[in-house]
């Protein structure tokens, strides 16, 4: 489920845009400032002065403060900056876990983002991950060191038929010992009962092969999250979810629609909230914050989909 939610190409942009901007020590410094409360311009760049980070308001506000306001993580009104409701989410998470954002790579495609992600729901073969060329994934599984482990890539040799009087004595011990094992051997087992020389083996096993007595299949490799991978990857998720959530939109008004059609009362805020929780804390590991909830709500009452109020409560429109 969130593998596929991933390949949305619009929650990918907006999913990219917000992480890129979150990494970047003088955004997250101005977050910081903003988590404590709304500053003038003046007051904020005197704020980042006291951090020992000393800009201009003009590059304060083009180069920070700008792409803060553009993800939806800032407003700027009357001269002063402010948290959004979503910002504020955003920033405690950021700011907690600031060490996820370090440890990715600036200003990228965001493939590794995507690919930790991926990850939550369990190992997963590089092929089955549509997220980039596989060649591209594999330089971000090696970016990733410490946070993804590939398992289960190896080699397997498999021996044929043919005349062994033309093989080296070497080469007929190498072949016999395959045969030996069922004719079906991982290359680690090879290693692990040589004979000869590990740079030895790797140059028999090549002849053997040109001559067309064994064949050799790569199995491809699982790819899964260490345990700080989880983590890492459990806080880009629910980053990526405040930004994600007009693009959840109508599976979440759908969701809530479905529930209230099938009670026979009517709904109060709680029991929505309840109920849209379990598919949040599921698939997002968060509960439905306030601020989306009243949007969402307030959405579907002006879209003449429900009725009602906080005291009486709601019910589908007949």
């Amino acid at each position: 489920m969130i593998a596929e939610r991933i390949q949305d190409p619009q929650l990918r942009d907006r999913m990219c845009r917000l992480f890129n901007t979150l990494k970047n020590s003088r955004r997250l410094a101005i977050l910081k400032l903003l988590s404590r409360r709304p500053m003038g311009l003046k007051d904020l760049q005197r704020g980042l002065w006291s951090m020992g980070l000393r800009h201009s308001l003009e590059t304060i506000v083009d180069a920070y403060l700008k792409p803060l306001i553009e993800v939806g993580v800032v407003r700027l009104g009357g001269g002063r900056a402010e948290l959004t409701p979503m910002g504020r989410r955003v920033a405690e998470d950021a700011l907690r876990e600031s060490w996820v954002f370090e440890r990715l790579p600036a200003r990228s495609r965001c493939h590794e983002e995507a690919l930790l992600i991926s990850l939550l729901e369990g190992p997963r073969r590089v092929s089955s991950l549509n997220i980039a060329p596989q060649a591209v994934m594999y330089r971000a599984i090696n970016r990733l060191r410490g946070l993804v482990k590939a398992t289960g890539r190896e080699a397997i040799y498999v021996a044929l038929d043919g005349d062994e009087g033309s093989l080296s004595p070497t080469e007929r011990r190498l072949f016999r010992a395959i045969m030996d094992k069922g004719g079906v051997v991982p290359l680690r087992e090879i290693m692990r009962e040589r004979f000869i020389s590990r740079r030895r083996v790797y140059k028999y096993l090549a002849r053997l092969r040109v001559k067309g007595f064994i064949d050799r299949i790569l199995q491809e490799p699982e790819v899964e999250l260490t345990e700080e991978g989880v983590k890492a990857a459990k806080v880009l998720w629910r980053v990526a979810s405040y930004a994600s959530f007009d693009v959840e939109k109508p599976k979440l008004k759908e969701l809530l629609v479905s529930y209230l059609s099938q009670l026979s009362r009517q709904a109060f805020d709680e029991d929505m909230v309840e109920h849209l929780n379990k598919y949040f804390r599921s698939v997002y590991y968060r509960p439905i914050q306030p601020y989306e909830f009243d949007e969402l709500k307030d959405e579907l009452k002006r879209e003449g989909v429900i009725e009602g109020n906080p005291y009486a409560g709601y019910r589908l429109v007949k």
